[in-house]
């Protein structure tokens, strides 16, 4: 069952500034860490820096568990799942021994391993800490705040949120991709089959003239040579290749690859950044809007960044955010998000409800997100069948190209 919240009241030592941007370091007296934050922003201070004074920090860390094995679409079924059933007042184990029954064995087993750790005693962040291997800091930060101050559900619900967001953005890119690819990969086959089967039957009637073809000729000649020679080891790679995105698809790690491929593309580059930069934000706003203090909060988000290109630039926002600097003015100082989230940003920070404001900006952010992606994948179908087409297209041009050539010095 999820902790009760410990109404003995704590020291908690803190960092804070105030709407002038001075900084002030205490001590303060309160039954949680949430409750100290909320105390601390009552009396119009702003923590940037908060824990329990003389201990260690008890923030559930994973054991030497190796890499997980859970694919996130199955993390956020399961997280998707034991929230609908926290909201409606059933206990974590009971939810915990319902979902161990009737879902995929992966998602089956992960909850038995969880029950059997919570009846030993275990926290439940820590045990999820080691079923993700450790992996999912961010989502960790939420559920162990729930965990904290009793509203687990709320904690587990924002969790989902977030890994179902990510999950999906990974598989529209996966979905809108997928055909093009195929296409491609038919195309070529085709190109391939022309180089091997049809060219070289032209071979005889040009072996004795190939100086007098056209460059184009003698370009697609020396391709069907190569591939001729090569064809062996150009069709087992084929084969490793998608044999490896077979197994990246079933094991889940597909998405990620494209993905992580996609950002230095050009055009899908950007639309996967601002995807990612409006995740980064989800994360950040729902951080706060559970009173975890802005500078743990960026701190989740360097150790464990959507978007590891800009973890620097996320580990400078901190930093400036700890100097006195504000929210607003360290963003878009890095440039990380665009100008009107940063409105929302300013917006937030006048009004004191920083976490709201920043979820607000995230939804704008997602729908615009989600539009630069489908304007992606609706013009990069077209583009890639008019490259495939071009290219097949000058391949039949050349090689018929150089038959009349021949004809014609025969003459």
């Amino acid at each position: 069952m999820p902790a009760a919240q410990d109404l003995t009241q704590k020291s908690f030592r803190y960092t804070a500034r105030d709407g002038a941007g001075k900084r002030h370091s205490g001590v303060v007296e309160a039954a949680s860490e949430a409750e100290a934050v909320k105390s601390l922003r009552h009396d119009g201070l702003f923590p940037i820096e908060i824990g329990r004074q003389g201990a260690a920090n008890d923030r559930a860390a994973p054991d030497k568990a190796g890499r997980s094995t859970l694919r996130s679409k199955d993390l956020a079924t399961f997280l998707a799942g034991l929230s609908r059933l926290l909201s409606r007042n059933v206990t974590l184990d009971r939810a915990l021994s319902i979902l161990g029954t009737g879902q995929k064995p992966a998602i089956a087993a992960m909850s038995d391993r969880l029950r059997t750790g919570l009846r030993e005693g275990h926290g439940f962040t820590g045990l999820m800490a080691r079923e993700t291997g450790g992996n999912e800091a961010a989502l960790l930060a939420l559920i162990r705040g729930g965990e904290a101050t009793g509203d687990l559900a709320e904690a587990v619900t924002a969790a989902a949120r977030i890994l179902e967001e990510r999950v999906k953005t990974g598989q529209k890119l996966l979905t809108g991709l997928l055909y093009p690819l195929v296409l491609l990969g038919v195309a070529l086959l085709s190109l391939g089959l022309i180089l091997i089967a049809i060219i070289p039957q032209f071979r005889p009637l040009v072996a004795s003239r190939e100086d007098a073809l056209p460059f184009l000729g003698r370009m697609v000649f020396a391709a069907s040579s190569v591939a001729q020679a090569f064809w062996p080891l150009i069709l087992t790679a084929l084969v490793v290749a998608t044999a490896a995105a077979i197994w990246a698809q079933r094991s889940g790690r597909l998405g990620q690859v494209m993905a992580a491929f996609g950002t230095r593309l050009p055009l899908l580059g950007p639309v996967l950044q601002s995807s990612r930069a409006m995740l980064s934000m989800r994360i950040l706003g729902t951080l706060l809007s559970r009173d975890v203090s802005l500078s743990q909060a960026m701190k989740v988000l360097v150790e464990n960044p959507v978007d590891p290109s800009k973890a620097t630039a996320q580990e400078r926002v901190r930093q400036a955010v700890e100097g006195g600097t504000s929210l607003s003015a360290a963003l878009e100082a890095e440039s990380l998000v665009p100008q009107s989230a940063l409105a929302m940003v300013q917006i937030g920070e006048e009004t004191g409800d920083l976490g709201s404001m920043i979820l607000k900006a995230a939804d704008d952010m997602e729908e615009a997100s989600t539009q630069a992606m489908q304007r992606f994948l609706v013009l990069f179908e077209p583009a890639l069948i008019v490259t495939v087409g071009l290219i097949i297209g000058v391949s039949l041009y050349a090689l018929f190209n150089a038959i009349i050539s021949v004809n014609t010095i025969s003459f």
